[in-house]
């Protein structure tokens, strides 16, 4: 699990993570204002001096200039004995910040912090919850490949299949490669063949990234191989322009048209003609 000392991974949550994967990465920022020292005590971890000033009255609910509470930085911090004294002193679970309006649940799905999930859930965290973007927590569960939360989320009722931010969680899980993922999800009851807002499966995220246990993986699972998104693109013509040649033959074995044509009139082998005229792989 990654470790959080400071607000990098946290306040990444607020730079649109799920809009592009270049977001995604967790940059260093400078520390936000208004910070109070019970934000400081949550986020790092110290559940003994986070009593102590809720004690000597501070608000447990107070929030930064980022609308982010003690509970928010205490789940992306992962320590499930800070998370349980503030709910135990009246946090608000289902508080969101400013920006995304995202609740503390997304901050122990993002980073798979399960004790923390776990206790947010029992105190009532909302698990279909939807930030301003219309992701889920399993969204972002997914899309760091947390296998354990994206099966504990879907024991507490989350939506499998849910749409959000553009993706599914499937096709966000098999975008990043995380096959493990991919597999739970389609063990609890995945479409294989859904397609998120731009019309695509998750097969076809897979190809574009060449994750090829995540291909074999969707294939196995009944995953159309000439399945058709935006422009007519099939997954054979999102592995051959980017130079996945292993995806590619996985593609074709399992019975990609290796003639299909995009409303353009260009077949996989343009597509990987250009991918080689431009030097990739």
């Amino acid at each position: 699990m990654t470790s959080v000392k400071d607000r990098k991974g946290i306040k990444g949550l607020r730079l649109g993570a799920l809009l592009a994967a270049s977001l995604l990465w967790l940059a260093p920022l400078q520390a936000q204002q208004d910070s109070t020292p019970l934000h400081d005590a949550a986020e790092s971890g110290n559940a003994n001096r986070v009593v102590a000033l809720i004690e000597a009255g501070a608000e447990v609910d107070a929030k930064d200039a980022e609308g982010e509470t003690p509970l928010h930085l205490a789940s992306g911090h992962g320590d499930a004995a800070t998370v349980r004294a503030l709910l135990d002193a009246g946090a608000d679970v289902n508080l969101r910040n400013i920006a995304y309006g995202s609740t503390a649940i997304y901050y122990s799905a993002w980073y798979g912090h399960m004790d923390a999930l776990r206790a947010l859930i029992e105190a009532g965290a909302v698990v279909n919850d939807r930030n301003y973007s219309g992701t889920t927590p399993l969204h972002y569960a997914a899309w760091y490949g947390h296998t354990q939360a994206i099966r504990h989320l879907i024991e507490e009722g989350a939506k499998v299949d849910a749409e959000g931010g553009g993706y599914t969680p499937l096709s966000r899980a098999a975008a990043n490669g995380h096959d493990d993922a991919v597999r739970a999800l389609l063990d609890a009851g995945a479409d294989v063949n859904v397609r998120d807002d731009s019309g695509y499966p998750g097969l076809f995220r897979a190809a574009i990234g060449g994750h090829l246990s995540v291909i074999q993986t969707l294939i196995e699972a009944g995953a159309d191989v000439n399945a058709k998104g935006y422009f007519n693109r099939t997954p054979l013509h999102a592995a051959a322009g980017n130079g996945h040649a292993d995806a590619i033959r996985a593609l074709i074995a399992a019975g990609a048209d290796a003639d299909a044509k995009d409303d353009g009139g260009e077949t996989p082998l343009h597509y990987a003609a250009e991918s080689a005229s431009d030097g990739r792989e």
